[in-house]
């Protein structure tokens, strides 16, 4: 016994876009084969894609914040370069000095991955294990 295929829901709405002719030519070359035949009517092929794509949406505001954030954690390193740089001239850097440094980047390597982690998970593939 075959198995009726269920029927397609009818489409009732329309969306209507407009594209230039540099993207036509491609919508028609990816719908045709190489015989200029068509393959899928640029219309289905609109809705498949529709329904695979993935879309970021950019909050501004919080990418704007995230560049401030960036900039101070730049100049927090930049602070602490110089005042390296000052003690090795004057020849007062000691262990003490290198333990202070190393617990600062830290402390700014943490903050900063904290500031990306966001990212990080967006960019991550589906299925990939962390």
């Amino acid at each position: 016994m075959t198995e009726k295929k269920p029927k397609p829901k009818p489409k009732a709405s329309v969306i209507s876009f407009r594209i230039d002719d540099d993207a036509l030519t491609e919508l028609m070359m990816k719908t045709t084969d190489s015989r200029g035949e068509q393959i899928i009517s640029p219309s289905a092929f609109a809705r498949a894609a529709l329904e695979s794509a993935q879309v970021h949406v950019v909050d501004q505001e919080l990418e704007a914040f995230r560049v401030y954030v960036a900039a101070k954690l730049g100049n927090n390193i930049n602070q602490i370069a110089r005042r390296l740089n000052t003690d090795a001239k004057a020849g007062v850097i000691d262990t003490a000095t290198y333990r202070d440094v190393a617990n600062q980047l830290v402390s700014i390597s943490d903050e900063l991955h904290a500031l990306l982690q966001p990212i990080y998970d967006d960019e991550k593939p589906k299925g990939e294990a962390e």
